[in-house]
């Protein structure tokens, strides 16, 4: 087997940890200079597309079109992490070093060597093979609606509303645009226990707008900053507000009707 080493980026990697409740199998791919991600939750109303620079996950070295597939990313996380161990004093910190061996015959990445640089410590992983991996119904460049409204919100103001509405156990999450007011609510149908928040518009709406999923799939937003935009034909999109180049988005889809 040839072995290649992996030049990763540590945002990078804790990123593609922060969605493996929406799923945790993944085809990373290599094209275009990118390292490319996309997939959903088995219900199919979150959906995600995860576009780097490859020097964030560089698996190939040079410009060859390429996959690497996880059948359970969470597994390789947590003995990646074993090896993540910072140090005030930058000599003593102890950081992962990635290998994968590739089959000569197939030139399909096989086993992924997780090791230490402090010690000789090495853990093997076993990659998966495209065939076994779900495919995901989010395609690379999706036709999007039209979005006709937005807000921000901030990584804490997205725990509050988090928190809020599991103490409610809300099974719904309802955006309802007026004017210059979202106002965001999240229900119990059982118990008829409600949650209900106020935020600013980035622009007014010309007609009223009320959409509304499913708090499971809200749930699954990691913390972060975001940009929510609406449109009418039963999608919202979660942009990520990042400098670092890692560009995250998550689309949700809508219910028909009212809850």
């Amino acid at each position: 087997m040839n072995s290649k080493n992996i030049v990763y980026n540590k945002n990078y990697i804790e990123t593609v940890n922060t969605i493996t409740p929406i799923t945790s199998q993944f085809i990373f791919e290599n094209k275009e200079g990118k390292v490319k991600l996309r997939g959903n939750n088995e219900s199919g109303n979150c959906l995600f597309l995860l576009n780097a620079p490859k020097e964030n996950f560089d698996f190939t070295g040079d410009d060859t079109e390429s996959n690497l597939c996880f059948l359970d990313y969470t597994k390789f996380y947590k003995l990646y992490k074993e090896f993540d161990n910072p140090n005030e004093d930058a000599t003593k910190s102890e950081q992962a070093v990635l290998d994968i061996q590739i089959n000569e015959d197939t030139n399909e990445a096989v086993i992924m060597d997780i090791q230490s640089n402090k010690t000789k410590c090495n853990f093997k992983y076993r990659l998966a093979n495209t065939d076994v991996i779900k495919k995901p119904i989010i395609k690379e460049n999706p036709k999007l609606p039209e979005f006709i409204a937005s807000i921000n919100l901030s990584k804490s103001m997205v725990d509050v509303l988090m928190h809020r509405i599991s103490m409610i156990d809300a099974n719904y999450v309802t955006f309802e645009l007026n004017e210059k007011t979202c106002k965001f609510i999240g229900k119990n149908n059982m118990t008829m226990q409600e949650y209900s928040e106020d935020i600013k518009l980035d622009t007014e709406v010309d007609n009223p707008i009320k959409v509304t999923i499913k708090a499971d799939a809200f749930k699954l937003l990691p913390t972060a900053d975001y940009a929510i935009n609406f449109s009418e034909q039963h999608l919202i999109r979660f942009e990520q507000q990042r400098t670092d180049g890692i560009d995250l988005t998550l689309f949700m889809t809508t219910i028909k009707g009212e809850n």
